[in-house]
């Protein structure tokens, strides 16, 4: 730093023509450049008319550019802002250019005005950062080029039409693209979904149970239609991208939603994940079907003879097992419970309905059997 600022920075309702500073008298003046401000610097509601530039320089505490207006542009390349910033309905008239900054605090867009670009290429962002409530306009773009982002991204309330597309994709990932340490939440209440491009690789789809109106800062309470309809709208985004790996992590994730808001419909869930997970991996079926094929042979092994004899007949199947090993006893057992089990019609003039825990027993074979059937033959027409 070429030199340090130990006072407090309070140009608050300033409009601000003067050259605050010239650096090694430059033919054309700069603002703040290679500066350590180590107190709160506030600048709300104050007007720059000329080009503001903050390069290098490096902001202790709290600063505050709350409804200040950029009439000529910004620029705070390889800034270093250590504490909150607040950038709260500024307005941005032309170009803005943070590349390479460091954002060490929370960071507050919210209420923004951007009428052309705002650069964030190469920038750090450690907390949470909000671009809440954002005021769109036909040159509005957001660049987020090798940006590092933070653990929480807030676009809520953005119900102005987003005309140039936002990408999340070009952001900077240490991942290599397979396994992130940690993904990145982002909110998208009552926000255009279908103007982002991200994916479900690095990002994670934030659902509040309540949200701050941006207006009174009450708390509003996000009902499950709402909920749904940001799941559904980033699947739609990402079935429009091709993005199928995307669509199927965030899929699941929305399958396991609906059946968590009710309690008694939480088994199902399980049940559709472990059978075929939910329909992504239908090769699992076949697995299935072999797993109770041969738990339905292991259990009628011993009482191979009192099924045959007294609950359903299989023709060719040995009256008695005294002299036959165990082994080919098993396979007797394992051809009873198939008969049973891959039948697509059951004869039912060969079951003895008068033993009624047996008869249960063995249309829960049958019905298994019958299921498993379906799902193969679904697996097999979709191929």
């Amino acid at each position: 730093m070429d030199s340090t600022i130990i006072d407090t920075l309070n140009y608050e309702g300033r409009i601000i023509k003067q050259v605050l500073r010239k650096v090694h008298q430059q033919p054309e003046p700069k603002y703040f450049i290679s500066i350590e401000v180590k107190q709160p610097a506030s600048f709300k509601s104050a007007t720059f008319q000329q080009m503001v530039f903050f390069d290098s320089v490096q902001f202790d505490k709290m600063t505050s550019f709350s409804s200040a207006n950029f009439n000529e542009g910004a620029e705070a390349i390889n800034s270093i802002f250590n504490d909150y910033n607040d950038f709260t309905s500024a307005t941005f008239s032309k170009g803005v250019d943070f590349t390479g900054s460091k954002f060490k605090h929370q960071t507050d867009f919210s209420g923004s005005n951007f009428l052309s670009t705002v650069d964030f290429s190469d920038v750090e962002f450690d907390r949470k950062i909000s671009f809440t409530n954002l005021q769109f306009y036909p040159g509005t773009q957001l660049i987020f080029e090798g940006t590092s982002l933070p653990d929480t991204i807030d676009f809520s309330f953005n119900t102005q039409k987003i005309n140039n597309e936002i990408d999340l994709t070009v952001a900077k990932f240490t991942d290599g693209g397979q396994f992130p340490e940690k993904p990145h939440f982002i909110i998208f209440y009552k926000t255009d979904i279908s103007r982002f491009h991200l994916d479900y690789i690095h990002f994670r789809l934030l659902v509040p149970d309540s949200i701050r109106s941006p207006e009174d800062k009450t708390l509003i309470r996000v009902s499950d239609d709402e909920k749904e309809s940001m799941y559904e709208s980033l699947l739609n985004n990402f079935n429009l991208h091709g993005q199928k790996e995307s669509y199927r992590k965030l899929d699941i994730e929305y399958r396991r939603f609906k059946f968590y808001k009710k309690w008694w419909s939480v088994p199902f869930y399980w049940i559709d994940l472990i059978w075929w997970n939910f329909g992504y991996n239908k090769e699992l079926v076949f697995l299935w079907t072999l797993f109770l094929a041969l738990l339905f042979t292991t259990i009628n092994y011993p009482r191979l003879k009192h099924l045959n004899d007294n609950v359903y007949t299989v023709d060719k199947i040995p009256e008695d097992f005294s002299q036959i090993g165990g082994s080919r006893k098993y396979w007797y057992s394992f051809v009873y419970t198939s008969v049973i089990f891959f039948k697509v019609t059951m004869n039912t003039e060969k079951l003895k309905f008068n033993h009624i825990g047996g008869t249960i027993y063995i249309l829960l074979i049958y019905t298994s059997g019958l299921l498993c059937l379906a799902y193969m033959a679904n697996f097999i027409i979709q191929k």
